[in-house]
């Protein structure tokens, strides 16, 4: 495809990413967006990274960007952690390779309008429910559990959603499919991701979702009234905010990094509609936090 009018939903993304259904013409980009199928990985471990006492590989450096630092996304690896939301913004744009070691261009943390697009996508397919009915039982939370007390490395093989949680069934699966059946690792669940927009607010009370629907991050902001009653026993998750935040909360130049999903120890407040608004600095490295990025489709 070389313009908008040939577009036909074909997916055109590198190894190690997705396509993000119906995400075309969203945030600028006219063929839609590919996402991160991994939490960020090192392209080369050896290359000077610290390794952190969360299982992770420490993105610790004096600069914001380290030329010798490119990231990734690739099967059988722990996630990089310790991500400024300065750093995040950097690899994205300028450190992030497929996993050839080929430049992408193009690059962000992933942004809140695309974010709703991937996450409506997975909360409306099936697939990601326990009972196989949206909306019925649970949506899966990943690595929530502190069981194993760290982060875990993902697998090559999409159908072992349940790799080195310890379970073999339950919410703890790791592997949620887009509704074209591409697979998405530690969307929720093992480390929290930042969003490219932050937010100044710093609030940090604990909502649930049904309570907290004008929120920018809602099931019903995001998918409409018939997921206004969806709470954490869904497997959704918490916000953890102020139920009266809106999306002019969201701020490109801010002053506290915004965080998904919930980590590896946040039992039922981990889920895709997990949001922390706490006052964790944008310029601060956190060792809970990594970063997903994203890129135009062509």
């Amino acid at each position: 495809v070389d313009n908008e009018e040939n577009y036909s939903g074909v997916k055109n993304c590198p190894s190690g990413f997705a396509y993000i259904p119906n995400s075309q013409n969203i945030e600028g980009s006219p063929f839609g967006w590919c996402v991160m199928k991994y939490e960020m990985t090192p392209y080369d471990s050896s290359a000077g990274w610290g390794f952190s006492s969360k299982n992770a590989w420490a993105y610790q450096n004096t600069y914001e960007i380290d030329a010798t630092k490119n990231v990734t996304s690739a099967p059988n690896q722990l996630s990089v952690n310790s991500v400024s939301g300065n750093n995040a913004r950097a690899i994205c744009a300028n450190r992030l390779v497929d996993q050839n070691g080929d430049y992408l261009e193009g690059g962000f943390p992933i942004k809140y309008n695309v974010w709703k697009i991937l996450v409506k996508d997975i909360a409306s397919n099936p697939a990601n429910w326990s009972s196989g009915v949206v909306g019925s039982g649970y949506i899966y939370s990943g690595h929530s559990d502190n069981s194993p007390s760290t982060g875990i490395a993902t697998s090559i093989d999409d159908t072992n959603g349940y790799y080195l949680t310890g379970n073999t069934s339950g919410n703890q699966r790791r592997t949620l499919f887009t509704s074209s059946g591409e697979a998405l690792w530690d969307l929720a669940g093992n480390f929290s991701e930042q969003t490219y927009e932050g937010q100044n607010v710093g609030a940090s009370t604990q909502f649930e979702y049904n309570i907290a629907q004008g929120n920018p991050f809602s099931p019903t902001t995001v998918i409409g009234s018939t997921a206004s009653s969806w709470t954490s026993t869904n497997g959704i998750g918490r916000l953890y905010g102020s139920n009266t935040l809106t999306v002019d909360d969201l701020n490109v130049t801010p002053s506290y990094v915004l965080y998904l999903g919930g980590g590896w120890s946040d039992g039922s407040d981990s889920g895709i509609f997990t949001t922390v608004w706490d006052t964790y600095s944008y310029a601060g490295r956190y060792s809970d936090m990594t970063a997903r990025c994203i890129l135009p489709a062509h």
